[in-house]
């Protein structure tokens, strides 16, 4: 008997958001295929929230379903950390005022999106990481790309790809973590 693979692809509308301190990338996908992508530009947080919300209402247009964030990662520079991560959260806010829990959110890490997207080893310079992701993104968009872009492209197709193990490992660990042997130890 011949076992089949289980389907991990998910095809509801993404949202996949590349979180800078100067830039905020987005690409769209629907049903599977990559729909719209850009790079919003911002000095200021507030200028920053109110192109988010741009963003939003184009995606949110007939129906949103999953919002993919990049989550942050230490860098050597702590202030951009926190940069990164005060800006990374203007979308999940937008959608959880605008959508409620009818729009999923996933957070990706660089090092699990990179080596599935882009075929990268660990250890691979991030200058490389950078080059490969415009190419392929630029690939998949058919038009030039800034590495903020690039980077949404795949991390949305990422989650196009791997969405649902991401999914059950989640549902995984909240099981793990509302089991009665967890509770005991509160």
């Amino acid at each position: 008997m011949v076992r089949m693979e289980e389907d991990y692809r998910v095809l509801g509308k993404i949202l996949a958001i590349d979180p800078s301190s100067k830039n905020m990338g987005w690409a769209i996908w629907d049903k599977g295929k990559y729909v719209d992508s850009g790079l919003i530009r911002y000095k200021s947080f507030l200028e920053a929230v109110e192109e988010c919300k741009k963003v939003m209402f184009i995606a949110a247009y007939g129906g949103l379903n999953y919002l993919v964030v990049e989550d942050s990662y230490f860098h050597k520079n702590v202030a951009s950390l926190k940069s990164i991560t005060k800006y990374a959260v203007i979308p999940k806010v937008l959608v959880s005022e605008w959508f409620g829990n009818s729009v999923e959110l996933a957070e990706v890490s660089p090092g699990s999106w990179q080596p599935k997207e882009l075929s990268v080893a660990s250890g691979t310079k991030r200058k490389e990481r950078k080059r490969l992701s415009i190419l392929k993104a630029e690939e998949i968009s058919n038009k030039e790309l800034s590495n903020d872009e690039a980077d949404a492209i795949n991390i949305g197709g990422y989650f196009v790809n791997h969405g649902n193990i991401i999914k059950k490992r989640k549902a995984k660990e909240r099981v793990r973590k509302n089991s009665p042997k967890n509770k005991r130890g509160r």
